[in-house]
Formats: structure tokens, C-alpha cells, sequence
């Protein structure tokens, strides 16, 4: 609204020179008043600082590609920028970034809404309580681009501080390898799925007297000495993916799924996680939502069914209803071509 008003500028000007009413109405009692130069001057820098807001409304509000593992990045970008308008010469920049930062802290901060060394100013202990989610953590974790690296750490101590940071690092760390550890409990294969030791072939340059030695001598100290990276450290441990516009987390996880079996349920768990559930459009709509007596009325299985059938409507073969009524006849035809089958199946089974 305030990009579209800026281009009609030089047209409110002349709109007070041509109607006489315009300026009068605009300027009575409880009227704001003409926009002067001063208001214009303020619509730009309005529009510059909620543009970022804008796109970051239109990024999480999307549903047909996974958010989660972006969710951390947008909510750091938007701390670096309040931060910014802050620090800002001008007091209308600088009054608007406090009061959002204040809010922001509400919500992603310490408790209370206190931004992190507020207790300390008071003579109070810091116990380093976080009101951000954990899992934010996890779904960059396992995007192959950044997974845990020194780029998340160093972004959480920007972010918290470097004490408070360091708390959270450690934190995040250690419930990662616990939820890595559930996981590999729930879908690692059954020692009876392996193969059994004595099965296993010797290769032939390994059957010498020194090679049966040292067999001899390892079996008698345990598995003590030996050390097997687990899938989680062999994630980590690999370089991190270019980052790229066209880099597609889903198919990357599908493509190696083989080589990290474990790691790849984790991420389609923690990837089905959406930013946000409402939509744009309804989270900033005047109107409200109203619901009449027959959605009301519907029984959950017929909610059920009517969720499913749009979600299979708007799936990769998207069939519109106002525009594609050929398309949905032939389906319709279809769906009854299959039950009409499937009854004389049954009857003729009887």
C-alpha cells in the first residue's frame, strides 16, 4: 500500500490545488490532515523496513516446499535488521526498530520478554531460559549445507551473547545426538538382521600368521580399541554442501537416504514441520473467518474425506473446478469405473 500511495505523490499535490473539498475534508477536527512533504519522506522509509517483511510473510507462508530448515536464518535476519533500525540517526527509524525489538525478544528471547543481560543489570543470576524452540536448531541441522557448523554457532552467540550462547550451543548439541539416538533405537536393523561374524569371508591377504595374531590379540582386549563412527558423526564430519538457490533438500535426503538411513527419517520428520500453518492472506485479513451451519455440522470423517480429496485435487496433477470441468468429469468417471469393479469383484467372490 505505501509503494503503490508513493507513486501517486505529485497527484495528491495536484489534487488539492483542482478540488477544494479534498484539503477541507482531510483537515477538519478529526481528520489526520493533507500529507505533507514530511509524511512522504516517512511512507519511503516505512515501505524500505516492511518490505523485508513482506518477502519473510510470502517465504514462510509457502506449503508447497518444506520451511523448517529455514526457519532459523529468517528469525536471526530478523534481529540483525531491528538491531539495525536501532542504531539508526533517524528517531522515526529508531523508535519503530525498539518497540519491534522488544516484541521480538517476547517471543524468541529469554523469558519475560528480557533480552539476554537484562537480570544481570538488575543484580539478578542469568539462568539462561530460552522461549525459542530447540528444534529450530535441529531442522538447520540437518540441512546438508550448514548442519551444525561454526555459521550456526557463531549466528546463536550474535544472537544470545556469547555466555548465554555457549549454554544454548552445548544444549543443542547434546539433545541432537539424543534425538539421533531414538531414532537409531526405532530404525536401526535387529542384531539378527546382521550378518554373523563367522559367515563373513576373510579376504585372502588377510589369512598370513600376523593377521591371525593380531585378530587373536584384539578379540582378547574387546572392542575397546576399536572406533566406529556412528551415521551421525560421518554426517557431520563431511563437508557441507554448496549453498544454491536450485539446492533441493528433499532430494538431496532422497538421494542419499542408502548411505544415511537413520539421518534421512530424521530429516523427513523434522522437514514436515511448517514455519507457519495460516496463510498470508488469512493472517492479515480484516474480515475474520466465519464458518455458516452446514460446515459446522459436518461430521470429522466427512471433514476427513474433504480435506483428503482437496489435497489429492491440488496435488502435482492440480485440477481446477472452474476451469477444468472435462478433467473432472473424467475423473469422476474413473472413481466410479472403480467402484462399480470393485462391487462385481465382491459379488462374484460371494
Amino acid at each position: 500500500m505505501l509503494q503503490t500511495a508513493q507513486e501517486y505523490e505529485k497527484a495528491f499535490e495536484r489534487y488539492s490545488d483542482e478540488d477544494p473539498y479534498y484539503s477541507l475534508e482531510l483537515e477538519s477536527e478529526k481528520a489526520p490532515g493533507v500529507p505533507i512533504k514530511s509524511d512522504w519522506e516517512k511512507a519511503r522509509k516505512m515501505a524500505q523496513f516492511l518490505k523485508y517483511f513482506y518477502e519473510l510473510t510470502l517465504r514462510v507462508s509457502a506449503t508447497s516446499r518444506p520451511t523448517s530448515h529455514t526457519y532459523f536464518h529468517e528469525i536471526a535476519d530478523v534481529l540483525v535488521l531491528l538491531r539495525q533500525w536501532c542504531h539508526s540517526e533517524d528517531t522515526l527509524c529508531k523508535e519503530m526498530g525498539q518497540k519491534m525489538l522488544v516484541k521480538y525478544y517476547k517471543y524468541w528471547g529469554e523469558k519475560y520478554g528480557e533480552r539476554p543481560g537484562d537480570r544481570e543489570k538488575r543484580g539478578e543470576k542469568d539462568k539462561g531460559d530460552q522461549l525459542l524452540n530447540i528444534v529450530i536448531f535441529f531442522c538447520v541441522g540437518i540441512d546438508p549445507r550448514f548442519k551444525l557448523s561454526n555459521y550456526v554457532k557463531m549466528a546463536t552467540m550474535v544472537m544470545f551473547g556469547d555466555e548465554i550462547g555457549q549454554k544454548l550451543w552445548a544444549t543443542v548439541n547434546t539433545y541432537f545426538s539424543a534425538l539421533f539416538e531414538e531414532y537409531r533405537e526405532l530404525y536401526a536393523p535387529s542384531p539378527s538382521d546382521k550378518v554373523p561374524a563367522e559367515t563373513q569371508e576373510t579376504p585372502e591377504f588377510c589369512s598370513g600368521l600376523m593377521s591371525s595374531i593380531i585378530a587373536q590379540q584384539m578379540s582378547n582386549k574387546g572392542s575397546a580399541n576399536t572406533t566406529v563412527k556412528s551415521e551421525l558423526d560421518k554426517y557431520l564430519s563431511e563437508d557441507n554442501e554448496e549453498l544454491s538457490k536450485s539446492f533441493d533438500i528433499m532430494k538431496w535426503w532422497k538421494n542419499n537416504a542408502t548411505r544415511f538411513p537413520i539421518m534421512s527419517r530424521m530429516a523427513r520428520d523434522l522437514l514436515a514441520i511448517p514455519i507457519s500453518t495460516v496463510a498470508s492472506e488469512s493472517a492479515f485479513s480484516s474480515g475474520g473467518r466465519t464458518l455458516d451451519d452446514f460446515r459446522t455440522s459436518l461430521t470429522p470423517t466427512m471433514v476427513e474425506r474433504l480435506v483428503c480429496t482437496n489435497d489429492w485435487l491440488r496435488g502435482n496433477n492440480y485440477i481446477s473446478v472452474e476451469e477444468d470441468t472435462d478433467e473432472l468429469a473424467k475423473l469422476e468417471e474413473e472413481i466410479g469405473a472403480l467402484a462399480i469393479s470393485k462391487d462385481s469383484t465382491t459379488a462374484t467372490a460371494s
